[in-house]
């Protein structure tokens, strides 16, 4: 089963409903700041320069888009117009990228899970979260594989297999 993704803009803290287009909201394409590793620019979680954000999520409240999108427990990272994301189906490893202003799918690369590395019950073969540089070259670890990078259009740059590994 799929998960749904929400993504809420930053700005106002009362947005319309999904769809509909607040003057007095700021665009999730334009100023907010990238989120390129897990937690953030600098490791803190913290974005800099972001104005008052929502404090209340619901089916018509401060959602701008919904997406079904495979299993998976990485942080979405946000780079320019794009937000990416890992999941996983089957032994399928996939690495997608999404527009950040609609959620609409800009590129998805699947890879084969050579292997299944043995997980403690609260995690998820697509945890780790994917790094982004100033290129946009997306870098991502599978614990079933190793490292893997894209360029900016999703095409493979290079793959290291690593593992396996033992650490639950």
């Amino acid at each position: 089963m799929g998960l749904i993704l929400l993504l809420a803009a930053c700005g106002s803290a009362e947005f319309a409903s999904p769809g509909a287009r607040d003057p007095g909201r700021l665009d999730p394409s334009e100023g907010a700041s990238d989120w390129t590793r897990f937690r953030g620019p600098n490791g803190s979680g913290v974005a800099d320069g972001v104005g008052p954000l929502p404090t209340r999520f619901g089916p018509e409240t401060n959602v701008v888009w919904t997406v079904p999108l495979p299993p998976g427990y990485s942080s979405p990272i946000v780079s320019g117009a794009d937000l990416v994301i890992t999941g996983v189906e089957e032994e399928r490893l996939m690495t997608i990228a999404l527009d950040r202003a609609t959620g609409r799918e800009r590129w998805r690369a699947t890879m084969h899970a050579p292997r299944q590395e043995e997980l403690d019950t609260r995690n998820h073969p697509a945890s780790a979260s994917p790094a982004v540089d100033e290129a946009g070259r997306v870098d991502v670890f599978f614990g079933d594989f190793g490292l893997v990078s894209y360029d900016a259009a999703g095409v493979e740059r290079w793959r290291v297999p690593l593992g396996p590994f033992t650490n639950v």
